[in-house]
């Protein structure tokens, strides 16, 4: 009767420490899923940066070109240039 009871409140002792670990794993568990969310987004925003600052970039070289094409055809390129050289802002 006394290894019986003794069997029993091991078994309550052992199931309340298996409760506890699995808590405490559960815990863990969503602490990481939390900081593996708040990592990914940080890279998407990282990515977001660059993509818009290489299309910025992007933009300029465009607007570059163009001015320098319509400089070229109008014969205005030093003008310009003086402008740009003067009236920076």
């Amino acid at each position: 009767m006394i290894a019986l009871a003794a069997s029993l409140a091991g078994a309550l002792l052992r199931a309340k420490a298996v409760r506890r670990a699995l808590a405490v794993l559960a815990a863990g568990a969503a602490i990481l899923f939390a900081v593996r969310r708040a990592l990914d987004s940080a890279e998407r925003r990282g990515a977001q940066k660059r993509q818009a600052e290489i299309d910025r970039e992007t933009l300029r070289r465009i607007d570059d070109a163009n001015r320098a094409e319509s400089d070229a055809n109008s014969g205005s390129a030093r003008d310009r240039r003086l402008h740009d050289r003067f009236n920076r802002d």
